[in-house]
C-alpha cells in the first residue's frame, strides 16, 4: 500500500482531528524514550490522552496503547514512520 492509500483508509476510518489509538510493543527500558519521541513526531497540535500498559508474562516486553489526539491523518503516518527507527520498538500497530 503506499502512502496515498494509507492517507485515504485512514481518513475513510477515523475523524480527524481526533483521537487515533497506536498499539506498541516495546522494551521496558525504552518506555520514556518513545512516548517522547511519538508526541515530537505527532506535532504541536496533538496531544497525548492515555497510555495503557501491560508486561508480558516474564516482563521481558511491555505491551502500550498510546490514545492520541492528532490534527490530520499525516501525523498518523509520521508517528509510525518515527517508530519503525525507534531502538526498542519491536512491533508498533
Amino acid at each position: 500500500m503506499d502512502r496515498d492509500e494509507a492517507l485515504a483508509l485512514l481518513r475513510s476510518q477515523h475523524p480527524f482531528p481526533g483521537p487515533f489509538d497506536f498499539r506498541v510493543v516495546i522494551l521496558p527500558a525504552a518506555r520514556s524514550g518513545v512516548l517522547s519521541a511519538m508526541s515530537a513526531a505527532a506535532g504541536p497540535e496533538a496531544a497525548l490522552l492515555a497510555v495503557d500498559e501491560r508486561a508480558s508474562s516474564q516482563g521481558t516486553y511491555l505491551s502500550l496503547r498510546v490514545r492520541m489526539s492528532l490534527p490530520d491523518a499525516e501525523n498518523v503516518l509520521h508517528v509510525y514512520e518515527i517508530l519503525r527507527d525507534l531502538e526498542g520498538v519491536k512491533t508498533a500497530l
